[in-house]
């Protein structure tokens, strides 16, 4: 199985993307923390099994990603398949409606950092700042 590492992320986010447009699939904009956020972000040189998506991004807000659609599940699927890669590269793991109902940290839709993959998938990967965050939320759960 191949892990994540920039490159590796990047290809599989593309993918995704071109396989949602030759799918007619909706638009989407998925925010993501933890390890895949900070390797996009070029704030570590490592791998990672996975891309945590914490929210969809739509109006304005972050939205809790749970349960991510069937349709990106599937899509998912096959870029795993297309690529080698673990089984739910993409997942809603970080999700938590707890973290939403709570509150997210003061100005994290501000900070994120905004990348496209073809006209129908965004991704926003967030801050050091606002992993620091997400990570104590993690440990204190």
């Amino acid at each position: 199985m191949a892990r994540l590492d920039e490159d590796v992320l990047a290809e599989a986010l593309r993918l995704l993307g071109n396989l949602m447009v030759a799918r007619q699939r909706p638009p989407l904009h998925l925010v993501v923390c933890g390890g895949s956020a900070l390797i996009a972000l070029k704030l570590v040189l490592r791998t990672t099994k996975d891309v945590d998506v914490l929210a969809t991004f739509h109006d304005g807000h972050m939205h809790c990603a749970r349960p991510l659609p069937q349709w990106l599940n599937e899509d998912a699927k096959a870029v795993q398949a297309e690529l080698q890669l673990p089984d739910e590269w993409l997942n809603d793991g970080a999700a938590d409606e707890d973290l939403f109902r709570l509150g997210l940290p003061i100005g994290v839709a501000e900070r994120l950092v905004l990348r496209e993959f073809g006209p129908q998938l965004k991704v926003s990967f967030i801050s050091r700042y606002d992993q620091i965050h997400f990570k104590l939320y993690a440990a204190a759960d």
